[in-house]
């Protein structure tokens, strides 16, 4: 393994003396007999390290950036420790067997090769994930627009309900198990990649043959199983909890259906009562009340004639008018009671509607669950296998290490195999009984997956019942419904046999429709206007649609960017994290270092300023753009408002002109019955007075009462008219005053509507009293037939007198008629020179504010425009390649504005070769910063190799330290041993020689001193030398002390450097901040000037609906 860290032992061999040799060997062996305890301390790190990545990953948002520098110096410095167990293991195994270390370097190679194309595997199980995952999403989208459509086929019909409940829940258990496979093909992909990974585990494990850290990692996945196992109790109380929620849900549901069915059975027996009141009462009106009348009238007429002709008319008018009043009032009473029985069946079928709508969403949960189950199942699975897995690689670890034992390595190994096959049984165990648990858990799977089907069925049958009976008692509801409404259709077919009246009404009715046509001719004038000007706005939309996509895209490539230098930055702090922790590096590439970061650094913030500045550009124009988007949607809407009420206004109006003129029709051939009753009792009571003086007097009389009445209901009906157009003046005085009083209009309307069925109802009951009267006429007629043989005898005496009479008549009601015609003629020519006079003075001011309206539209579109044109013209100013065109020469769009856009059109296209060359200049800086950085990059993968050089000759110089103190501390007494002897030879010598001066000179004596002073100057030569060694090393300890030194300020100076960074990225953030704050009170202040906008324009559309609702009452001043 080629290893920065081999240069450890290299620098330990390498040195002059044999004592680093020893000094590595030593510590070789130290490391070999701890290499035990840094197994025992690799789980518990490995644990700590889980629950880091645990607590990082639950709040790894939460981290600020001293927190995850620190996270990665301690991530650094466990990668040093590991690396350094690896090379002292790998030394080891060197010593032990080489033959082994060959078979490790095979299988090494064999993993390589075999994990190369487990990544291949991967990359492409990758690409079938996501293809997985998209053909999810589309199957769930499916899913949901199948829902849809089922809830929406379930609103309109009722009868198909359950067929469509059929296949949608086929279509949805197709779909559900399309997912389920798409599902578990998922996680067999992710138990394959598991397995992978794992295997990159064991291959390394094998490789590093570090047996323990093998058993313990099997330990980790054995805890993660447990974990999981644990899970899966959580999830299986988690669905017994849902389970009961779901049956509370279901007993609730089944309580409302119970009091639906309650209350469709009263409102079934209310109907019945209801019905068979309305028969009784018909009956008894029809039969009855008809059958008294005519046997009373029958008795009467054979008692005494004459008193029956002068006296029992009265009485049966009367009568039937009484009668007709309390029938209508009957009538009423059942309309309502039908109106309030229809409103309760709409409260049913809405109460159906939600009820449906949970049952759909119990059938969502129930599918839901079952795709939970199915993920349990596939879980449970899952877990048997890696079950499996595991014990496979626990046999094939057993036969690893019986293979090792065999080659010949028991000595070493008895202890760590018998170790290995208690945790191995220790394994099965515990794998036997997790087979059990998951054997346990499956059952109860199963059996919870059978009560479910259980309730399932259960709950199927009885919607299916729920649905069945509601059914049957709505076709019961329908029909009943279906008969009142048969009723109703024939009471307003007699009611719309009267709409052939009101022939008057139609002269006017033209002249409202001319001024109508001339109002509407007005208004297409006008939306054409308004049209052109929305054309204009649109065209100016797509402008800034197409300058929103440019600007889109530049924003785009400068996120792109910035990502891209945020990438760099990190790399660059992830490098300058690295260096920091090294110790040790020359002063001269570090002064090159910060000159070309110092550089680098220069144009980054070159680069930030300009993207700043370019990302605010972007900001301003997106705002703009939503500004004028939100004003598009807001005239749009205000648009289709106007539109909408112009439609429901005129809907109104037809709506009244055809009830106008069904009334006034009604009371023309009111009218004409009258006029024909007149005259067929004026004939009938002529034959009469031929007969008897008396019966003329009494006719007379009469005819009189009868034109008294006549004249008391036209005077009834020109009151009713009166109070009708009283009524609409209110109602435009109102409108004109007020716009919010629509509400007060419409209720205006239904009194009107009301007083026109009151009016058709005494329509109804004066015709039934011409057919009564008609039919006594015809019993009449065989009395007067015996009358008429004394009709012929007086009728020559009475035709003159009759003829003179009659012209007289004929005469005063010409007059009579003339003179209405004239009053009435005034009265309408008045009304309509005052509504002409208002509608015009209302025409004039309309006009006079719509040219304001649009004056202030154009001149502020002008000012938009110009702010855009002002603003790109300062974009192009900013730029270095493009110049401003001069001010002096540019065209405003109050002056030309085609040229105006033409001009735009031109600054725009400027714009985008700005981007052009905003876009080259960022390439040439990224091909720029990419060379740098692959310089930098390799300068620092050298100073690093040289910073690994540094760190190994500082050990070894530290090791040597030790070995020349311990050697100075030896010399040292070695040397005072020395000078204690030669100050006691000395002193022996200088004894000698007085001896020798007081004996004399002997050949003895001389040769002891001689040996004396040899011994003496070999002693101060070996003193001379151990001190010149002392001085030498003393000197190599104080310049590597200064080289310390110099390094250590040298990383001070950087510190300082780094903390400066700090704090100018903190300023620049706070800056940024206050920028932020004062963009933000910007927008509110925007958001406030938009919503006084909007304030104005609701209310110009408020004074537009009072315009038009006014214009449109003085169209019809008459109705």
């Amino acid at each position: 393994m080629n290893h920065p860290d081999h240069s450890i032992g290299e620098g330990t061999t390498a040195g002059p003396d044999k004592t680093s040799g020893d000094v590595s060997r030593l510590a070789g062996l130290t490391f070999g007999t701890d290499e035990d305890s840094f197994h025992s301390q690799d789980f518990k790190q490995k644990q700590k390290q889980q629950q880091q990545q645990q607590q990082q990953t639950g709040g790894a948002n939460h981290l600020t950036l001293r927190e995850q520098e620190k996270v990665i110096d301690e991530v650094k410095k466990e990668n040093f420790n590991l690396k350094l167990k690896i090379y002292f293991l790998e030394d080891r195994l060197a010593k032990l067997a080489p033959d082994q270390v060959d078979l490790a370097l095979k299988e090494n190679v064999e993993i390589k090769v075999e994990f190369q194309t487990v990544r291949q595997e991967l990359k492409r199980y990758k690409r079938l994930l996501l293809e997985a995952e998209r053909a999810i999403e589309l199957a769930k989208t499916e899913r949901d627009q199948l829902l849809e459509q089922k809830s929406l086929s379930e609103e309109r019909t009722s009868s198909g309900l359950q067929a469509e409940m059929r296949k949608a829940r086929d279509q949805l258990a197709i779909k559900d198990k399309s997912i389920q496979s798409l599902e578990s093909e998922l996680q067999r992909l992710k138990d394959r990649l598991e397995r992978f990974s794992s295997k990159d585990n064991l291959s390394k494990i094998v490789s590093s043959h570090a047996s323990r850290n093998h058993t313990r990692h099997s330990l980790s996945n054995q805890s993660v199983d447990e974990w999981s196992n644990q899970e899966q109790m959580m999830e299986i109380k988690n669905l017994r909890n849902e389970l009961t929620e779901e049956r509370q849900l279901k007993e609730d549901l089944l309580g409302d259906n119970q009091d639906l069915r309650h209350r469709l059975i009263e409102t079934k027996n209310a109907l019945q009562d209801t019905q068979d009141e309305i028969q009784r009462i018909s009956r008894v009106e029809e039969h009855g009340y008809r059958s008294h009348q005519i046997s009373r009238a029958q008795s009467r007429f054979e008692e005494d004639p004459d008193d029956y002709l002068s006296s029992g008319r009265k009485s049966t008018l009367t009568s039937i008018s009484t009668g007709g009043v309390s029938n209508q009032k009957i009538i009423k009473e059942f309309k309502r009671e039908i109106q309030d029985l229809e409103r309760q069946l709409r409260e049913l079928e809405n109460e159906n509607i939600e009820l449906r709508s949970q049952v759909n969403a119990q059938v969502k949960m129930l599918s839901t669950k079952n795709s939970e189950k199915d993920k349990l199942q596939d879980q449970v699975i899952n877990l048997k296998r890696k079950v499996l897995d595991l014990q496979d690689e626990l046999d094939q670890d057993a036969r690893e290490f019986q293979k090792i034992q065999q080659a010949g390595h028991t000595s070493l190994h008895d202890q760590t195999a018998d170790e290995v096959r208690e945790e191995l049984n220790m394994y099965r165990d515990k794998s036997a009984s997790a087979m059990l648990t998951l054997e346990k858990r499956e059952k109860e799977v199963d059996e919870l997956n059978a009560e479910l089907d259980d309730r399932d069925a259960i709950f199927n049958d009885e919607v299916q019942k729920i649905t069945r009976q509601y059914n049957s008692e709505l076709d019961a509801i329908k029909a009943e419904r279906d008969e009142f409404q048969q009723v109703l259709d024939e009471r307003e077919d007699q009611i719309a046999e009267l709409s052939d009246q009101l022939r008057e009404v139609i002269n006017l009715q033209e002249e409202t429709d001319k001024s109508l046509r001339e109002t509407r001719s007005k208004l297409k004038e006008k939306d054409k206007d308004y049209n052109l000007v929305l054309q204009d706005l649109e065209a100016a939309q797509t402008d800034l649609k197409e300058i929103g996509a440019g600007n889109r895209e530049l924003a785009a490539d400068v996120n792109e960017k910035e990502q891209q230098i945020n990438e760099l930055n990190a790399e660059l702090d992830e490098l300058e994290q690295e260096a920091s922790n090294r110790a040790t590096v020359h002063e001269q590439v570090v002064a090159k270092l910060k000159q070309k970061l110092n550089h680098t650094k220069s144009e980054l913030t070159e680069l930030s300023i300009q993207h700043e500045s370019s990302l605010s550009e972007l900001k301003f124009l997106q705002d703009k753009h939503e500004e004028l988007q939100l004003r598009q949607a807001e005239l749009e809407e205000r648009r289709k408002k106007e539109c909408d009420l112009k439609r429901r206004l005129e809907r109104e109006l037809d709506d009244l002109e055809r009830e106008l003129r069904g009334t006034r029709e009604e009371m023309d051939l009111q009218i004409i019955a009258s006029k024909k009753e007149k005259r067929e009792l004026h004939a009938s009571f002529q034959l009469a007075l031929d007969t008897k003086q008396k019966a003329l007097s009494q006719a007379e009389s009469d005819i009189a009462s009868l034109k008294g009445k006549l004249e008391i209901r036209e005077e009834d009906i020109e009151k009713l008219e009166n109070m009708l157009k009283r009524l609409e003046n209110e109602s435009n005085q109102i409108n004109q005053s007020q716009s919010h009083d629509k509400f007060s209009l419409e209720l205006e309307i239904e009194r009107i509507q009301r007083d026109l069925l009151n009016s058709t109802q005494e329509s109804q009951s004066f015709k039934d009293e011409n057919e009564s009267l008609k039919n006594q006429i015809s019993k009449f007629q065989a009395t007067i037939s015996s009358l008429n043989s004394e009709k012929d005898e007086l009728f020559d005496k009475l035709q003159g007198v009759q003829r003179a009479r009659d012209s007289l008549n004929e005469k005063y009601e010409e007059q009579t008629k003339n003179l209405r015609e004239t009053q009435n003629d005034l009265s309408v020519t008045k009304n309509r020179l005052q509504s002409l006079e208002d509608e015009l003075a209302s025409d004039h001011l309309q006009l006079n504010k719509f040219e304001h309206q649009y004056k202030d539209q154009i001149s502020e579109r002008n000012t938009l425009l110009l702010t855009i044109y002002q603003y790109i013209d300062k974009l192009l100013s900013s730029g270095s390649t493009h110049r401003r065109i001069s001010s002096a020469h540019d065209v405003k769009p109050f002056t030309n504005f085609t040229v105006f856009h033409e001009s735009i059109i031109n600054r725009l296209k400027s714009l985008g070769a700005m981007q052009s060359g905003f876009d080259t200049k960022i390439k040439e800086v990224e091909k720029k910063l990419e060379k740098q950085y692959t310089a930098l990059k390799r300068q620092h993968d050298s100073r690093m190799r040289q910073l690994d050089q540094f760190e190994t000759t500082m050990k070894a110089a530290t090791d040597t330290q030790r070995q020349w103190r311990a050697r100075l501390t030896t010399k040292q007494g070695e040397v005072e041993a020395a000078r204690e002897t030669c100050n006691e030879l000395q002193k022996q010598i200088s004894s000698l020689k007085t001896r020798a001066s007081i004996a004399g000179t002997s050949p003895g004596s001389i040769t002891e001193p001689r040996q004396a002073s040899t011994k003496l100057a070999n002693l101060e030569k070996k003193l001379a030398a151990t001190q010149s060694q002392l001085k030498s090393t003393e000197e190599k300890f104080n310049e590597a002390k200064l080289k310390v030194s110099a390094v250590e300020s040298s990383w001070q100076a950087r510190l300082k450097e780094l903390q400066d960074r700090n704090k100018e990225l903190e300023e620049k953030v706070k800056r940024e901040k206050k920028s932020a704050v004062e963009r933000k009170s910007h927008l509110d202040h925007q958001l406030s000037d938009l919503k006084d906008q909007i304030v104005a324009s609701d209310h110009r559309s408020k004074q537009l609906e009072e315009l038009l609702i006014s214009h449109q009452q003085n169209i019809h001043p008459h109705e």
